[in-house]
């Protein structure tokens, strides 16, 4: 999905303090898009479920409790879901990441979790500068204001 299918999306849903947050931030604030891929809804779900498990008992300290809550929930959506694919984008802002997943077929927003930005968004792109310096791709485009602002390529 595009950068604008996804807020777009997002604007449909009822809303809730977090997802308002991040449509707030990707109108007014510069943020890092990643357009994302589809895998089997219960490929990404498992991962994503084990992130969570391994978040839990190795790291406990890494992730806030209302961290974790958001988390266990959208793995628990996802888990109901008839989805059979599921499409994975990411919107990082200065403060959060958001993680979307969405039902490939319908679009319809499955689940999400927000979890606090464990780098600056220049850290980040600076970053993104490095990989693409080693001959790497990345995958996220910076958007100020709603408006694309760069794109990293190799």
């Amino acid at each position: 999905m595009t950068f604008n299918q996804v807020l777009a999306k997002l604007k449909t849903y009822h809303i809730d303090d977090k997802i308002l947050k991040c449509i707030l931030e990707m109108e007014t604030n510069d943020v890092l898009f990643q357009r994302g891929f589809s895998k089997p809804r219960t490929e990404l779900q498992s991962l994503y479920a084990l992130r969570l498990n391994i978040a839990k008992d190795i790291n406990p300290t890494k992730f806030t409790t209302d961290e974790i809550k958001t988390w266990d929930l959208a793995m628990k959506r996802l888990l109901e879901s008839k989805a059979i694919n599921t499409h994975l984008n990411v919107v990082h802002t200065e403060l959060y990441s958001y993680f979307f997943f969405w039902d490939s077929e319908s679009y319809k927003l499955d689940a999400y979790i927000e979890l606090k930005s464990k780098s600056s968004l220049e850290e980040s792109e600076l970053r993104n500068d490095e990989i693409i310096e080693k001959g790497f791709s990345v995958s996220q485009t910076k958007f100020s204001k709603g408006i694309k602002a760069r794109d990293w390529k190799n």
